[in-house]
């Protein structure tokens, strides 16, 4: 799967005081159709990784691995999971254990979705700043 990224600078600010400028670095990603082997409708089936990472985040702990085990019966969860290749993607999907752990942790679950690039399209949140000197004073910095 092949997508083209058109970055755009946002945020900018110019610092003559050191001849700097920051910004943030906001992607845009669209889909190369031309460019890909795949369609975004394609079934994709992958390891569960939220039902995996809560299990190995709960193994040194006797009342985390009863009740992690209890909420993989509970909502069914599998060793896999089956969805196109745009939700794996960019455009993400719910699970379960998401909700479940914006419920119980929210400071540790800062998303709604999971997908490989979600919520990064059309987001300046994931570079953070960048600061480079504009070399008004001095070309060599």
């Amino acid at each position: 799967y092949r997508f083209r990224e058109k970055p755009d600078k946002v945020n900018i600010a110019w610092h003559n005081q050191n001849a700097s400028v920051s910004f943030r670095k906001k992607s845009v990603f669209y889909f190369d159709a031309d460019g890909s082997k795949g369609s975004l409708t394609d079934v994709v089936t992958q390891v569960n990784s939220v039902a995996h990472s809560a299990a190995r985040r709960a193994a040194d702990s006797w009342l985390g691995r009863v009740s992690v085990n209890m909420a993989i019966r509970m909502y069914d969860q599998r060793i896999t999971i089956t969805r196109s290749a745009d939700e794996w993607l960019f455009k993400g999907f719910e699970h379960p254990f998401i909700s479940l752990g914006k419920i119980i942790r929210p400071d540790d679950v800062p998303y709604t979705r999971i997908g490989f690039q979600y919520p990064r399209n059309g987001s300046s949140e994931f570079d953070g700043d960048i600061n480079m000197f504009t070399g008004a004073d001095d070309i060599s910095k």
